[in-house]
């Protein structure tokens, strides 16, 4: 469009309807994704709260926001990057612990060539939380 179309150039908006600019400066942006990533985990954190109260039912908000911002830093480290597959690998992290990923045979399943990172953790917890309770202590 060439009115009042907004191009992104090198921390720049250009508005080309009026010729206007504004520069937007790396620390702006910086605190614009922290915003975002903050939201993102509140948002992820009152889902679990709502929908799976058994996981998360031990701790505080504040503690669940923690805990959901550090799984989400751990499962972009995997690859993982759809907001189900990151889902899962959350949900997985607050029912065993945000060390899961560390267990061998979760982390060597997880970097394995093959299947995306995404449909991987998801296998991973299709297969996780459809084990009967029995089956899975032994």
């Amino acid at each position: 469009m060439n009115n009042g179309c907004i191009v992104w150039n090198d921390w720049q908006i250009r508005c080309t309807a009026n010729n206007g600019m504004i520069t937007i400066r790396p620390e702006q942006f910086e605190r614009f994704e922290k915003a975002s990533s903050d939201a993102y985990h509140r948002d992820l954190s009152e889902f679990f709260r709502n929908n799976c109260p058994e996981l998360v039912e031990r701790m505080d908000d504040a503690t669940l926001n923690e805990r959901t911002a550090i799984l989400v830093g751990l499962s972009r480290s995997f690859g993982i990057t759809s907001p189900e597959g990151t889902a899962a690998y959350v949900a997985l992290g607050l029912a065993a612990g945000p060390s899961f990923d560390t267990e061998p045979s979760v982390c060597n399943f997880l970097r394995m060539p093959g299947a995306p990172p995404d449909i991987k953790i998801r296998v991973l917890f299709a297969r996780t939380a459809g084990k009967p309770e029995s089956s899975a202590n032994g």
